[in-house]
């Protein structure tokens, strides 16, 4: 099985990547990483827990928030509870992306297509693909998720793996590390298998191929340095020099030096804020009204900036 071009201009496809951001400025909840961490429990972890997991998280949980998480998968499966969030994800879907990849472990892209607040394991079997015959058991390489939105195909990558299968989740560096030498593999092998000159082949076998041949929209996804493949995959791409373009879209940070923003550019990506600014964060000793105050300004930034980024990319996917 081969993948099909929805929005491809001169042979160029067009993906986006998709992260939680969305989830977080639209949703009615997010899932609290440390409570799913700590199962109940007083374990001395952080207050804020990022994927991939830190190391501290790991020694603080005796290296067994893998087997937690894995444990309360169901708690992962996200929802679309709120009219914003469907809308802002539907409208992504309209917009006739060749793929969609998502960091997510959650499922609100598919919910949004298929019109449902939360998604079971029935409703999701039915949609999973595969490029090669074969249902990907742990690295989602080759396996996917097939909707419809309108008369728009969308197929829905969840790169680091997905909550319904708990063996597919990346969430540790030890897993992120492995997940790397796939993809140091996986490129090893086209090359040999194409010749390292010999331009890309139309048939897609893995979203790998698609991304380093693609235009690439970011949006919602941090990009933290933490996560290593990503930024390995931005240098693999950058380093093949096709003339493909990345753009990130995010706020600009009230930092004089933004590290991640040079080196996106380093990798050959344009950062896209669109005018929008964070506002400074308050002390960690700030009061209660400070830090609540804060956030929900910071809330408010990013629901207008989602909004400006989605009609930014329609308008440039149209105009290009």
């Amino acid at each position: 099985m081969t993948m099909t071009m929805n929005s491809t201009v001169n042979g160029i496809p067009r993906i986006l990547i998709l992260g939680n951001g969305l989830n977080l400025a639209y949703g009615s909840r997010s899932v609290s990483w440390k409570n799913l961490i700590t199962d109940g429990t007083d374990q001395n972890v952080p207050d804020t827990i990022t994927v991939p997991l830190s190391l501290e998280v790991v020694l603080r949980t005796g290296n067994h928030a893998l087997e937690v998480l894995r444990r309360r998968r169901s708690e992962l499966y996200g929802r679309v509870d709120t009219e914003e969030l469907r809308t802002a994800l539907q409208e992504l879907l309209s917009l006739g992306f060749d793929e969609i990849l998502t960091t997510n472990y959650s499922y609100e892209l598919e919910e949004a297509a298929l019109g449902i607040e939360e998604a079971e394991d029935k409703d999701l079997v039915k949609l999973m693909k595969s490029t090669t015959g074969f249902i990907d058991r742990k690295y989602l390489l080759h396996s996917f998720h097939e909707v419809k939105t309108g008369e728009v195909t969308n197929r829905i990558w969840h790169i680091h793996g997905e909550a319904r299968k708990p063996s597919s989740m990346i969430l540790d560096h030890y897993q992120y590390g492995a997940l790397l030498n796939r993809f140091v593999n996986f490129c090893r092998w086209r090359e040999m298998e194409r010749g390292a000159d010999e331009p890309r082949l139309a048939e897609k076998e893995s979203w790998l191929d698609v991304f380093l041949d693609a235009d690439v929209y970011i949006l919602g996804q941090g990009f933290d340095f933490a996560e290593m493949d990503l930024w390995w995959l931005l240098n693999r791409k950058n380093m093949e020099k096709k003339r493909r373009r990345v753009f990130f879209y995010e706020p600009r940070t009230d930092r004089e030096y933004d590290a991640k923003i040079e080196l996106m550019k380093l990798y050959g990506a344009v950062p896209r804020s669109l005018g929008f600014s964070m506002i400074p964060k308050p002390a960690h000793a700030a009061e209660d009204e400070v830090q609540y105050e804060y956030l929900r300004q910071n809330s408010e930034i990013f629901k207008s900036f989602y909004k400006a980024a989605i009609a930014d990319i329609k308008a440039h996917m149209q105009k290009h």
